[in-house]
């Protein structure tokens, strides 16, 4: 386990290899049966106590700011047509 900051889970692979994305957009394959949570893509990771586990914090700030992207290209989308 080489990586200490967060990773993005991307894919999943075979059920087996867990393909990750750092913040610098490396990517990164991890076996799944390192991570002790049943992971999902879009989820944060980070190494806990040796093991890989969902940072859930993390995991559901991610997903409201891009919920929240979605949602205000939207909004301006509807607003170039009205023009």
């Amino acid at each position: 386990m080489q990586h200490k900051v967060p990773l993005i889970v991307d894919r999943i692979e075979d059920n087996f290899i867990v393909v990750c994305e750092d913040y610098q957009g490396n990517i990164v394959n991890i076996d799944r049966r390192q991570i002790e949570d049943k992971v999902k893509e879009g989820d944060v990771i980070i190494i806990k106590d040796g093991k890989y586990k969902i940072h859930a914090e993390a995991t559901f700030k991610r997903r409201k700011d891009m919920e929240d992207l979605v949602k205000s290209m939207w909004v301006e989308d509807e607003g170039e047509e009205s023009e």
